[in-house]
């Protein structure tokens, strides 16, 4: 559940980035046009929100990832104890306790 809210919450995101992105192109086209003296400038903040958007995206997928990979280790923490087999002292005192006591031999010195 954790995992779909994250994937959710980063494709929005995502989303979002790219809306971001394409208004940073359409801004750097139109300071492009002649007579603009901020072409260099807005192709230098188009790169700048360009690599910015990749390293957001890089982090929303990294936590994505994080939040999962806990998720499996809790569950797959769960499901060993559930079905992990009995420690090998577990099952030793387990054996002693199912074995009968034995008989007493005869050279201990009761005779039946």
């Amino acid at each position: 559940h954790a995992t779909a809210e994250a994937m959710a919450m980063a494709e929005a995101r995502a989303t979002e980035e790219t809306r971001a992105t394409e208004e940073a192109r359409t801004r750097a086209r139109s300071a492009k046009r002649p007579g603009s003296g901020a072409a260099k400038e807005a192709e230098e903040v188009w790169a700048a929100n360009e690599a910015e958007q990749r390293e957001k995206a890089r982090s929303a997928e990294d936590a994505i990832l994080h939040n999962a990979l806990e998720e499996a280790v809790e569950l797959g923490a769960t499901a060993s104890e559930a079905t992990a087999p009995p420690s090998p002292l577990q099952s030793h005192s387990e054996a002693k306790k199912a074995t009968p006591p034995r008989k007493a031999s005869r050279r201990s010195g009761s005779l039946p």
